[in-house]
């Protein structure tokens, strides 16, 4: 671990497993693809673009 750099908390891992979770069941759901061969850039942007922004704290 680096100094001065924190674990991550149980809710960020909770929530890093559900983005891997969502994006699994992507391809199947929107697309009809049954094998994770089949899947390219376009399909990950299209994920990507069903994702809430994250909100700018500045």
């Amino acid at each position: 671990m680096k100094a001065g750099t924190l674990p991550r908390t149980d809710s960020t891992i909770e929530a890093a497993l559900a983005i891997v979770r969502d994006l699994a069941r992507f391809p199947t759901s929107t697309r009809n693809m049954q094998d994770w061969a089949l899947t390219d850039v376009h399909d990950l942007e299209a994920f990507l673009a069903t994702m809430p922004r994250p909100v700018n704290t500045d």
